[in-house]
């Protein structure tokens, strides 16, 4: 009997410390927080590596700006999602570098901002950042002088790892030919000229109008997996009728307009492929609804084939992390372009 008690009580203490160890880890994981942020200590270096470049990218606070990362990448590679009161450096080989923005503006809709930018052998330049919708959402025309008194109040963004690595050599031109003195015979006088004749007036074929590329974010229109009408969020649906209200304004009967839903790659290809079919089709029946004619609108899904953002799982095993990473890999994109292209 005695033998029995002691083994019951045994059993009770091990289920005891048992709940206790899962309540801490249970604890501990919830406690646990992402930075968006670096250290306030965390200052860009003045100087660039010997034979490089350097772009140092700031986006000051504003009363007009809107909280929403923007996305930049340089020559196609993505950077880092900037937001208000963050900067961001990257080291690049010097020369011509194009730099994108395709973050969300202040109104949730933006036509992908380009800035080509002359990268300085062994010198810094500063880029301003603002909310895509601003006049100019990007612009290198500031000095160090300017960029340093900005960059005492900004922090450097931390939130997101860069696909732009610093390169480990660059393309050197090549040395100029030494002029050569060549005795060239004069040439023969020439012939007497012939009457001139009016030169023709030939029509000149107008300029292909460029597409344009509105990005909306997922999340942003409708509930989380949700992708049919009922699923859109009120601010989502006013934000396609503002869009639906431009296009009305500048859009030409030549005009097509593509519709692509987006998703990131949780989940299955098929599931995949179906929420960003469908979340495609319920945006193209809105803009229908809203008078754009129906022969000019298409909608198409492309599941999680064109990621602006990569390896976010490998990256950031934890889910929280790993769904704020994913965050520009969710959202359609209209494009709106002549039908011959």
């Amino acid at each position: 009997m005695h033998a029995l008690n002691l083994r019951t009580c045994l059993a009770t203490l091990a289920i005891t410390a048992l709940a206790s160890l899962n309540a801490g880890a249970q604890t501990s994981a919830a406690s646990a927080t992402w930075n968006t942020f670096a250290s306030q200590s965390e200052r860009p270096s003045t100087t660039a590596p010997q034979g490089l470049a350097k772009l140092v990218l700031l986006r000051p606070p504003s009363p007009q700006d809107a909280t929403f990362p923007a996305d930049i990448l340089i020559d196609g590679r993505y950077l880092t999602s900037l937001l208000p009161g963050g900067f961001a450096e990257a080291q690049v080989c010097p020369g011509s570098r194009l730099l994108e923005m395709a973050g969300q503006g202040t109104s949730g809709l933006n036509f992908r901002p380009r800035l080509p930018v002359l990268a300085q052998l062994e010198q810094t330049t500063y880029i301003v950042v603002q909310a895509p919708s601003a006049k100019s959402p990007m612009r290198s025309d500031l000095n160090a002088d300017e960029a340093n008194v900005l960059l005492k109040d900004l922090r450097r963004q931390s939130h997101a790892v860069s696909r732009v690595l610093p390169p480990l050599s660059c393309p050197t031109p090549a040395p100029e030919a030494p002029a050569q003195t060549v005795q060239i015979a004069p040439p023969p006088p020439p012939p007497p000229p012939l009457p001139a004749l009016p030169a023709p007036v030939l029509p000149s074929a107008p300029e292909p109008k460029p597409p344009k590329r509105y990005t909306l974010s997922a999340e942003m229109l409708f509930a989380f997996g949700g992708s049919q009408p009922k699923h859109l969020a009120e601010r989502g649906r006013r934000e396609i009728m503002a869009l639906a209200k431009q296009l009305q304004e500048d859009l030409q009967a030549s005009d097509v307009v593509l519709v692509q839903g987006h998703t990131d790659p949780t989940g299955s290809a098929g599931l995949n492929q179906r929420l960003s079919a469908e979340r495609a089709d319920t945006v193209r029946g809105i803009l229908l609804s809203q008078g754009i004619p129906a022969r000019q609108v298409r909608a198409q899904g492309l599941g999680s084939s064109e990621l602006l953002v990569k390896d976010c799982a490998l990256l950031h095993p934890k889910r929280d992390a790993r769904i704020a990473c994913d965050l520009p890999n969710r959202r359609v994109e209209i494009t709106v372009a002549p039908s011959k292209n």
